[in-house]
């Protein structure tokens, strides 16, 4: 179980980083391109977006283990709803400078909620169909052929 957890942090982290921190600052430059607000962004912000965008995968592959198995749905749809959650949880947690930025894009908002929302909830699809993979049992056939496989390599 400690193994099997850990493998679901460690694909928590890279696609944090991957969704949350590379698509969200991605996201973040095509808001401002689309809005036309000034795109200054600097390779320190950018690494600390990712930084950023890792940790908070860190955190939701840890919320992801003690729920994902509780949440009403299965596979991508399991992964879409924590995804959604996920976000909403972490909307009111904003810091104040963040939420000067969304202040901003007011006239826009409906394009930010949804571009955050798809980085999100491919994030939980992810972390889902990991785990899905990860807690399916192994069928006959795949044994056989492993064992086939192992055979084979010792002769």
């Amino acid at each position: 179980m400690i193994r099997r957890t850990s493998r679901l942090l460690l694909v928590a982290v890279f696609s944090g980083m991957l969704f949350l921190g590379i698509g969200g600052r991605v996201a973040m430059r095509g808001l401002a391109l689309a809005v036309g607000r000034p795109t200054n962004f600097g390779l320190g912000a950018t690494a600390g977006i990712v930084l950023i965008g890792s940790l908070l995968g860190l955190v939701g592959g840890v919320l992801f283990a003690l729920v994902g198995r509780r949440l009403p749905t299965s596979g991508a749809m399991n992964g879409a709803l924590f995804g959604t959650l996920f976000f909403a949880l972490l909307i009111p947690l904003q810091p104040a400078a963040v939420q000067e930025e969304i202040a901003a894009f007011r006239e826009h908002l409906f394009l930010a909620t949804i571009c955050f929302w798809l980085i999100f909830a491919t994030y939980g699809v992810v972390l889902s169909e990991f785990a899905a993979h990860r807690d399916a049992p192994q069928t006959d056939d795949t044994v056989d052929k492993h064992l086939q496989e192992a055979k084979r390599l010792m002769d």
